[in-house]
Parts: C-alpha cells; structure tokens; sequence
C-alpha cells in the first residue's frame, strides 16, 4: 500500500508488537539480547528503544519484513519475546492495539553513522505540516539482521515513532524520502499487514 515514493518489498499478514520494561540497562547489553534474537529467529526485527542516557527502560518490538530473513508469525513473535523475557528477566507490558499506521522514522540520512542527523524538533515541525494526523515521539531506532554467516548487523540511530491514519503513508513517504531514509517499515493496525518500502532502485534486505 505505498503511496508512489517507495515501492513495497517485502509483506506479511497481521500487526504485531510488544512493549517490555526495562530496570535501565545499559544499550550494549540490550544488544547482546537482541543479537541472541537474532540469531535464535533467523529473522529481521525492528525495535523501539527509550530511556536516558545510555540507559534504556522501555524497549519495543516490531517485525521487520525481509526479502533475505522473511517474516516471523504472530506466534513466533509472541514465542521469540516470551524467551527474551525469560531469559533476561525483562516485564512484558501489554497495551491496547494503536490505530492506523505505525512508522519508525529515522533521522539520520541514509546508514552512513557519519552523514548529517536532522533535529528532532524541525522533523517534527514539517511532519505537523505535512501529515497534521500524525503523532510521533523521539526513540532510538534499531534495525537487525541477519548476515549469511549468522552474525547480527544491528543498525541504531535516533529517530521519531510516528502514528498516522492509512491514508497519510504518502505524505509520510515523501518526508522520509526528503530526510534521506532509503527504507521504511509498516505496522498498519487497520489493513492488519505490516510490509517493508524501499526506494526504487535501493537495495531491499
């Protein structure tokens, strides 16, 4: 369902993600975790993470639809984070289903660590202009998958979680074209789908 920007490279049925609390640990711990997931799943995911400093206290994650990794189930999603939880003591904190779409947007241009990062209140200001539905808040943005030797690449980098109706995607589509953003993933709460957009002509993972 992309809006003409981006073209859609990989899909799967059903919307999905699970918050867990955190007691502050620190990012490279999380990443320890995470990379276990990983590699555990054989699967691509996206995760939200939010604290202060270099702590985090609340970690959300999302499936991540890959053309190399695939797609994880519901089910596995739901298997993969209860061993996560498990293992690592972390509180699953269940919350009602959002509305509309669910869109990590983030602000550095393109994967380069040392290319320009925009300002989290001018991204805003043109997202108030440009999709005046939408709501979105700061986290830090993480990007897994997995090599053909099995190890992690994790990509972090700041960014906003924006929440927006359906039909705001291609607006959406050309802000994240415009910050530099080669790759978008999709968690639509009201088609029950959630699929991952690439910029034609980028590489799709």
């Amino acid at each position: 369902m992309s809006g003409g920007v981006f073209v859609e490279s990989a899909a799967a049925h059903g919307a999905w993600w699970c918050t867990l609390r955190l007691p502050g640990e620190p990012v490279e711990q999380v990443r320890a975790a995470l990379d276990r997931l990983a590699r555990t799943t054989g699967h691509a995911w996206s995760v939200l993470l939010r604290g202060h400093g270099a702590e985090v206290a609340e970690m959300t994650v999302m499936r991540d639809p890959s053309v190399t990794d695939g797609t994880p189930t519901i089910d596995e999603c739901e298997a993969a984070v209860e061993e996560l939880a498990g293992s690592t003591g972390w509180r699953r904190q269940d919350r009602p289903a959002p509305t509309g779409i669910v869109v990590p947007l983030g602000l550095r241009v393109s994967y380069d660590q040392a290319a320009h990062l925009h300002q989290v209140a001018d991204v805003r200001a043109r997202l108030a202009a440009r999709v005046p539905d939408a709501t979105a808040w700061p986290a830090r943005l993480v990007s897994l998958h997995i090599l053909d030797d099995r190890t992690p690449q994790w990509h972090l980098e700041p960014g906003l979680v924006v929440h927006a109706l359906p039909q705001s995607l291609s607006a959406l589509e050309s802000l994240a074209a415009e910050l530099g953003q080669h790759r978008l993933a999709v968690t639509d709460w009201v088609h029950h789908r959630t699929y991952a957009l690439a910029q034609a002509g980028w590489r799709t993972a």
